[in-house]
């Protein structure tokens, strides 16, 4: 994966049935918002966390390691547009 100097990245596999790629990219939004809304205090000072998520959809056909490059672009591309934010 990308290494840019900052942060740590997770990979989180869903399984979906019903939800299309809007609603789940909307949940991620969610959770985005819910974590930039939390203020962490340490030693008298502030600290907020901020979330870029870089999502990606199977497509019949794809490897693994196309899907997990295709999430790591998104994430990339969402941290070079400024962060906290979902991309897919």
């Amino acid at each position: 994966m990308h290494a840019d100097g900052g942060g740590e990245e997770f990979l989180v596999l869903c399984e979906y049935h019903d939800k299309g790629i809007d609603d789940i990219a909307q949940e991620f939004e969610e959770i985005r918002q819910a974590v930039q809304n939390t203020v962490v205090t340490h030693k008298d000072t502030e600290i907020r966390i901020t979330v870029t998520v870089g999502l990606a959809f199977y497509q019949d056909g794809m490897t693994i390691q196309q899907l997990i490059n295709t999430a790591d672009d998104n994430l990339y591309k969402g941290k070079q547009e400024g962060r906290n934010k979902v991309v897919y």
